[in-house]
């Protein structure tokens, strides 16, 4: 096991991860993405984050979902097709099945057993020098409301032991 990984688990002979960092995208849709994967086959879970970057299917957002619409798609919950967030999955994902195939784990009958996402940083952003905010030496004092926001991705998929 890597250095890193939030995963451990007894009952799995043989993990194979993949870890994406600083990911310039929505942390709270990465989790949204993570929670609609997880526990299902690697084959399901491609076809569900294509259906989401082709806004053919949404997710349901269990958390952070304050002011969201509900769809009738999901029989009223709230939901949203976020489509940044499924393409950086779907790329850790692929990372993840290159690295079970190195393992010489089964892809057909691997299913995801790990997906998280984290926040990984934030970047405070500044405002440009020649900005109202700027003035009588107030640079670097003021900061813009918008910041930067950095996350991680991490999946893992395995054979389950019977």
């Amino acid at each position: 096991m890597m250095k890193g990984y939030s995963y451990n688990k007894e009952n799995i002979k043989e993990i194979a991860f993949a870890r994406n960092d600083n990911i310039n995208a929505s942390y709270k849709d990465l989790i949204a993405v993570c929670d609609a994967i997880r526990n299902k086959s690697v084959n399901e879970a491609i076809k569900l984050l294509d259906s989401i970057i082709n806004e053919h299917k949404p997710i349901e957002y269990k958390k952070h979902n304050k002011h969201m619409g509900a769809r009738h798609e999901l029989n009223g919950k709230k939901g949203a097709y976020p489509i940044k967030a499924a393409k950086a999955v779907k790329k850790v994902l692929a990372n993840a099945i290159a690295n079970a195939e190195e393992k010489d784990i089964d892809v057909d009958n691997a299913f995801v057993v790990h997906a998280s996402a984290n926040k990984s940083r934030v970047e405070l952003r500044y405002p440009p020098r020649g900005s109202l905010y700027w003035g009588r030496g107030q640079y670097h004092m003021r900061i813009m409301h918008s910041n930067l926001t950095w996350a991680r991705v991490e999946i893992g998929i395995a054979n389950k032991v019977v």
